[in-house]
């Protein structure tokens, strides 16, 4: 069983219910730059954590080659469908559509109460998988599994589900290490084949069926010091690590740093340089001449668009 006994969940993802909803106003989401509206936003809103369920959206809503009006999000796809009763927004089975027999099955013991068969597709739902499915109304949302457990992308350990895929993020937080794959992100580059609507944080490479798109939510900042003890009248080096709210580095932050001096007295800088690619910024920052064994607090602020966040460190003056 191993490391799937102790997989923590966290909401689930888009399924195949159905959600009958008369056009209300719009929303825009400034992190990808794209609306949503009417029904779909309606349907948005149906659940408790749409970002978690469905992400946000990758494009604005279009009229695909069938007549059918439809909206890609990060983890699912709405499509408005025409009944006698009106328009009803369904999400498509983009598991079902996108699964392939390239993954290598990741064998373990699938009996006993901590597995489920599930007749329609003979195939089973187990350990952590199966406490997600059951939390977060899998038999609504995910449909039924329709395949086992698989490594696929490097070693990761994922199980499709009619409409969904779920993954296994050993290194993410508590909580959120169970998540829904992208695949509407990888159904929109297969049948929509256009990147020019797309919001990413880097172009994707030519090819590349499915490219990271995942915006960024919210900032962590950490901040330590070169020398914890440092000569008075010397250059003291900060560094800043800015990460995102999956823990991943921040290319581009900006940091505000204040220096509180033993005397009370601060002083502001602003350096020109922004963190790199592994989200870090070195910082050289000069110290006034004070009496040995006081101490100097740093408090650097890291801002990318909307979002920042603040850390604190110290030294202390020892000659």
């Amino acid at each position: 069983m191993g490391i799937f006994t102790v997989l923590v969940m966290v909401l689930v993802s888009a399924g195949q219910p159905a959600f009958a909803a008369p056009a209300a106003d719009s929303e825009y989401y400034p992190q990808t730059l794209h609306y949503i509206r009417g029904d779909f936003l309606k349907f948005y809103h149906s659940v408790s954590d749409p970002l978690t369920v469905f992400g946000f959206p990758i494009n604005d809503e279009k009229i695909d080659p069938t007549g059918r009006l439809t909206q890609y999000f990060q983890r699912a796809r709405f499509d408005l469908q025409t009944t006698a009763q009106g328009p009803v927004v369904t999400l498509a089975k983009l598991g079902y559509l996108l699964y392939d027999d390239n993954g290598t099955p990741y064998n373990i013991p699938q009996t006993g109460p901590t597995c489920r068969l599930f007749p329609k597709t003979g195939k089973t739902a187990c350990y952590a998988f199966l406490q997600y499915y059951d939390a977060n109304q899998g038999d609504k949302y995910f449909g039924d599994p329709i395949s086992g457990l698989e490594l696929r992308d490097g070693g990761r350990i994922v199980q499709y589900f009619t409409n969904v895929r779920m993954d296994y993020y050993p290194n993410l937080p508590e909580g959120r290490k169970v998540q829904l794959a992208y695949l509407g992100v990888t159904a929109f580059y297969k049948y929509v084949r256009d990147a020019s609507s797309l919001w990413t944080r880097g172009k994707p490479e030519p090819g590349d069926a499915s490219p990271i798109i995942r915006p960024i939510t919210s900032l962590n900042a950490r901040a330590f010091v070169h020398d914890p003890l440092l000569g008075s009248g010397l250059d003291q080096v900060v560094y800043l690590i800015v990460k995102d709210q999956d823990n991943q580095p921040v290319d581009g932050a900006e940091a505000y740093v204040t220096i509180t001096n033993p005397d009370g007295t601060q002083n502001k800088i602003s350096p020109a340089e922004s963190t790199g690619s592994d989200g870090v910024l070195k910082i050289s920052l000069p110290i006034g001449n004070f009496a040995p064994r006081q101490v100097v607090l740093i408090e650097v602020t890291a801002k990318f668009h909307n979002f920042q966040a603040t850390a604190d460190t110290w030294f202390r003056i020892w000659y």
